[in-house]
């Protein structure tokens, strides 16, 4: 017995059929929202799905798509070399939506918007290069 299904408007607006469109886009593949199929592609292409994930989220960066792959799942290696700014990436919004919510055990509720957590940010990031901190050598 099913719980709850999708209907078909929620399942349009998923991000799982974003990305299926994107992958027609950029690779004139399709599933037709049929999860299976592109899970089944996904492990038997994973440069190109770990560059389209890349290229789908937008992450800035600098994307070398050179990649090891290793009988052992662990030892695979993507994007070899690439460059990016995990603060840069997660940061990327700066407007008035919610980007976290903290609940504490004592159900005490704080939100905190893109807005104010980039500025929080370039606070500490200010006081630390007064600070002029240094890399240290050994």
């Amino acid at each position: 017995m099913k719980l709850w299904k999708a209907t078909k408007d929620q399942k349009n607006k998923s991000n799982l059929f974003k990305y299926e469109n994107f992958l027609y886009q950029k690779y004139k593949i399709k599933f037709n929202k049929n999860y299976s199929n592109l899970h089944e592609w996904s492990i038997k292409n994973p440069e190109k799905f770990w560059s389209s994930i890349w290229d789908y989220s937008n992450v800035k960066g600098k994307k070398i798509e050179k990649f090891y792959k290793s009988k052992e799942l662990f030892k695979n290696r993507f994007f070899i070399n690439s460059k990016l700014n995990f603060a840069e990436n997660l940061l990327s919004k700066n407007d008035n939506s919610k980007a976290i919510t903290f609940i504490s055990e004592n159900g005490y509720k704080e939100i905190r918007k893109w807005n104010e957590l980039n500025l929080n940010v370039g606070k500490i990031s200010y006081y630390l290069k007064k600070l002029i901190l240094k890399k240290r050598t050994e």
